[in-house]
């Protein structure tokens, strides 16, 4: 899938002082964003998921399924 386009510019937009933090920041994101392309509007979302980030560190499965479960398009059930 690669890098979302929304986040081709993350460094200048959300200036974080480690380089590889900041590249598991834009992954997460980009994944986040190709899950659900309406994420990639959120301007809020780099601020929402950096502490996620840097909590699960080289975990990006898992902090991914964290931030899905708060910030991703919510489901109902019909049961």
């Amino acid at each position: 899938m690669g890098m979302h386009p929304a986040y081709a510019h993350l460094e200048k937009d959300y200036p974080v002082g480690d380089r590889a933090l900041l590249r598991r920041l834009a992954r997460t994101l980009s994944a986040l964003t190709h899950w659900a392309p309406v994420l990639g509007e959120v301007a809020f979302l780099p601020a929402l998921a950096f502490p996620f980030v840097r909590l699960f560190k080289a975990d990006l499965e898992s902090c991914f399924e964290v931030l899905n479960s708060d910030a991703g398009p919510q489901r109902t059930s019909n049961l």
